[in-house]
């Protein structure tokens, strides 16, 4: 019933040293399980593993943030993935990939981010 997530990020190396934040799942949806992370980027990418993390009969949400400007927050133009497939085993999902969607953070993209980000986070 419940999958792990594994996260692969490559070809980052525009991004080396910068701040990356996962957000897996909502938090204003309990029980419903939750995952995040902060790392750097090295060596042009980063490798995560969220275990048993994902419930297969729910379409989860899966964000990641790249804070290019070094400023600590999500700020309109940074990179910004999503993806929020249900899945019925482990998935490996890859940044420089179709498999997220990309788009630059917007102003309201961020608040929602950092808002959930803190939620998730006061719920660990």
């Amino acid at each position: 019933m419940w999958h792990d997530l594994r996260l692969i990020g490559t070809s980052l190396g525009d991004y080396e040293g910068a701040l990356v934040t996962v957000l897996i799942g909502h938090p204003d949806r309990p029980p419903e399980r939750l995952g995040s992370a902060r790392v750097r980027v090295v060596g042009g990418g980063l490798d995560l593993t969220f275990p048993q993390v994902l419930e297969w009969s729910l379409y989860k949400r899966k964000l990641v943030h790249i804070d290019a400007n070094g400023s600590g927050a999500c700020e309109p133009g940074e990179p910004m993935f999503s993806d929020s497939r249900a899945v019925k085993a482990a998935l490996t999902l890859t940044l420089d990939t179709p498999t997220f969607r990309s788009q630059p953070a917007t102003g309201p993209s961020c608040d929602a981010f950092q808002r959930d980000w803190l939620l998730a986070a006061a719920s660990r």
